[in-house]
């Protein structure tokens, strides 16, 4: 470890990465790590090596933004929107952490999964006309925004979060598509809506849950479906090249390899006319995709106008 963390403060005295020290990078952080089991043990890891950043976890850098968590989230709208347009800060020694950033398989996954929700939406809108969007989790619905510059849409879009901060930001982004896009700060888990849903999608709130909590709201996601609609869920997968690093910045999540996620599904015994997990081509992500069977679902929680 010693090595690791004298390498790190290097780095940092250095004015931050170059490309070539990546690498060497990723092996600290994952040696400092290595023997850290206990909560304990972990926590005192993480204040180490955050002692040894300095202002290099600031809310100047992306990473320090996860570290700081201004927001009072893990990963707030925006981090997320700083990865999505792969920010550079305009300070050098900023910017370098910036970079170390961006090249990270979490953050090329995290811009995958907007194409992703828009190849989705593309699909669903080619099998009929004006199709019916839910987004539990939409963060600042960066996706949607682009989406609907991109496309001439018919369709109509129900995007929840609990991050008051997210909605406004989204409500501020898509203020022209106001007529097809309704923003809610809400727990999915709450939300009650007589309409139902052809498309349901769903990033970065599965992995915060646990199983029990998993399951329940899966089976609230198919409750606002009709029969023939589709679920896509991402969930963090064991595999994660950038999990010691998240770690490090107290990123806290849940990780579920395929089987475990498509055996959550299976046990919610409903009516999944096709199911099927996969990994994304950077083994952060797993995919759960769900065709809904023709089976009814009770409905409870907080009613909102879509």
């Amino acid at each position: 470890m010693t090595e690791a963390m004298e390498f790190i403060a290097h780095t940092v005295r250095s004015g931050g990465p170059d490309e070539r020290d990546f690498s060497l990078l990723n092996d600290s952080f994952r040696s400092v790590l290595r023997d850290a089991v206990l909560p304990a043990r972990k926590a005192e890891v993480r204040s180490m090596v955050a002692s040894a950043m300095g202002d290099a976890y600031t809310a100047q850098t992306v990473q320090g933004l996860v570290y700081q968590h201004p927001q009072g989230v893990d990963v707030d709208f925006e981090v997320m929107e700083r990865t999505y347009s792969r920010y550079l800060s305009p300070c050098e020694r900023f910017r370098k952490w910036d970079s170390y950033w961006q090249q990270h398989a979490f953050a090329e996954a995290a811009r995958y999964q907007k194409t992703l929700m828009k190849l989705w939406i593309r699909k669903k809108e080619n099998e009929q006309t004006g199709v019916s969007v839910m987004d539990a989790g939409c963060g600042s619905s960066r996706a949607l925004y682009e989406y609907l510059l991109e496309n001439r849409s018919l369709s109509t879009f129900t995007c929840l979060d609990t991050d008051q901060s997210a909605i406004d930001y989204a409500k501020l982004m898509c203020r022209n598509f106001r007529h097809q896009v309704g923003l809610h700060c809400c727990d999915f888990m709450r939300f009650n809506t007589d309409h139902r849903y052809d498309l349901v999608w769903s990033f970065g709130v599965f992995e915060r849950l646990n199983d029990a909590q998993f399951k329940a709201g899966l089976k609230k996601l198919v409750s606002i479906t009709r029969p023939g609609s589709t679920i896509v869920l991402g969930n963090v997968g064991t595999s994660n090249p950038s999990q010691d690093y998240m770690d490090l910045l107290g990123w806290s999540v849940t990780p579920r390899s395929a089987s475990h996620v498509r055996y959550l599904a299976m046990s919610c015994e409903l009516d999944f006319a096709e199911l099927n997990v996969e990994p994304d081509e950077w083994g952060v992500n797993n995919y759960l995709t769900i065709e809904v069977g023709t089976s009814c679902n009770k409905r409870g929680g907080q009613k909102l106008s879509n």
